[in-house]
């Protein structure tokens, strides 16, 4: 039995056993580093030379590696008591659900969990629904934040390559799906040129640079060269316009910083994926009173490909840089070249991720499904028990006394480890404070947190727990 509020994402996750104390590795050596000073936060790896900054208390997310999630479990729980960070990984992870492996897209599902469409009726060029301004194809990369978890589910590095040469090889033709109707995002993809890929459209703006993920960095360089050539062509002299939107600035954004020869693909992290310099040269000025200067000799539309690099004068064959990189200044030079090479396609070349190794994303599961729900007290027909438990903080359970109670009895005999609750507040008084858990769960330290209040308030925080039957 255990004391129960609003659920989702319950399950088990397996924890490593890691070093007392705060620690991380170095980003471009991956050596394992140890007793931070946290006076002295920036720091020099004592392998490579490397200019970092170590996690400090509280500040952790800010500068973990989500390629070593899993071995910072213990750093993140213990910083963060009432696990919002856990559950942001989890969250993370979520898109894993409506991957759908038999069409081999990312697709929606209904309400009960079944897909919207029958694969029969499934067409990845039709517009609308789940995909908002765009179809299937667009948003076949949809999870930057961890490219290894979408590589294993497309079945591995290469095959996610091949995906995304699959986008610019497909036919342009699109069908107007929910929308009824041909809007202008349809006509710009079609006009761009290259298949399904609509650089008009900001959603697939990360997409050419998982192939850096992938172990193809060689892909990345000659389509952005591609884009960089022959979608921005506008400005004096041409008449021309963006094709397509720009919103915010990003439109812009992209083409600064691909020209340059890098871009922040993946959210969330430190890391820069490279693609390949427009200009033979380009220095950026930096707050800190530093300069980052990069260097590509000869580059042009022939010498695309980038043969080999340095990074203050050493060999540099990862196909990613740094915010660390740039903040300590110096020049990034590559030789580039004609014909594709394996620069950056090593193994230890490729930035990290939230999923590693090669098994599919593994998200929480909600485990508050067909079980027994008891309580001391509820007001029925609209504030009952079962608002518990149906997935949606729109709801409340409501009992008008000063002490209630709630047991939550799983379905079957099989034992259930939890990994986390989560409270949330009533429909009515969002900021309200709730009743203190209790009962044979083991809850842990920081549901005292929810302090004792007026029922049936919880304000919203997650953290974990292992009931027992």
């Amino acid at each position: 039995m255990a004391w129960w509020s609003r659920t989702q994402g319950l399950a088990e996750q397996p924890k490593k056993s890691v070093p007392k104390g705060i620690w991380t590795k170095c980003e471009r050596c991956s050596q394992t580093l140890y007793e931070v000073d946290l006076d002295a936060n920036l720091k020099v790896c004592t392998s490579c030379q490397h200019h970092f900054r170590m996690p400090t208390e509280g500040r952790i997310e800010m500068i973990v590696d989500p390629g070593t999630w899993q071995e910072h479990d213990r750093e993140l729980e213990s910083a963060d008591p009432l696990g919002f960070r856990v559950d942001g990984k989890n969250r993370s992870l979520d898109y894993a659900n409506l991957f759908s492996p038999t069409v081999g897209f990312f697709r929606g599902k209904q309400s009960n969990g079944s897909w919207r469409t029958a694969d029969s009726a499934f067409h990845p060029n039709e517009w609308g629904y789940e995909f908002t301004e765009g179809d299937p194809w667009n948003y076949a990369t949809a999870a930057p934040q961890d490219p290894q978890g979408m590589a294993n589910l497309y079945g591995g590095q290469a095959a996610l390559s091949s995906k995304i040469d699959s986008v610019f090889a497909a036919s342009p033709d699109y069908l107007v799906g929910s929308y009824g109707g041909t809007i202008h995002e349809m006509l710009e993809a079609y006009d761009t040129g290259m298949g399904q890929y609509a650089h008009s459209n900001e959603p697939i703006h990360n997409m050419i640079y998982e192939y850096n993920y992938a172990g193809t960095p060689w892909k990345t360089q000659t389509h952005v060269r591609d884009v960089l050539e022959k979608l921005y062509n506008s400005g004096a002299g041409t008449g021309n316009g963006y094709l397509g939107d720009e919103d915010n600035g990003e439109m812009s954004a992209w083409y600064v910083f691909s020209a340059l020869g890098f871009y922040p693909a993946r959210m969330g992290s430190t890391d820069y994926t490279i693609g390949a310099p427009l200009y033979p040269k380009s220095t950026t000025n930096l707050e800190n009173g530093k300069s980052f200067t990069i260097t590509a000799p000869g580059v042009s539309d022939t010498n695309r490909y980038i043969q080999s690099a340095t990074l203050n004068g050493v060999a540099y064959t990862k196909n990613y840089i740094t915010h660390a990189d740039l903040l300590a200044g110096g020049t990034l030079n590559f030789v580039m070249g004609p014909n594709p090479s394996t620069w950056g396609s090593g193994a230890g070349d490729i930035p990290g991720s939230i999923t590693t190794g090669s098994t599919t994303p593994k998200p929480l599961a909600d485990r508050a499904i067909g079980g027994t729900i008891t309580v001391s007290a509820e007001n029925t027909p609209n504030e009952g028990k079962g608002n518990l438990v149906d997935d949606t903080s729109l709801t409340k359970w409501l009992a008008f006394t000063n002490t209630a109670t709630l047991t939550y009895q799983f379905a079957g005999t099989t034992s259930v480890a939890v990994k986390q609750y989560t409270l949330t507040s009533a429909d009515d008084v969002p900021a309200a404070e709730g009743p203190e858990p209790s009962g044979s769960a083991v809850i842990p330290a920081c549901c005292s947190a929810v302090r004792a209040g007026k029922p049936p308030y919880a304000v919203s925080r997650s953290c974990e727990a292992s009931p027992s039957r």
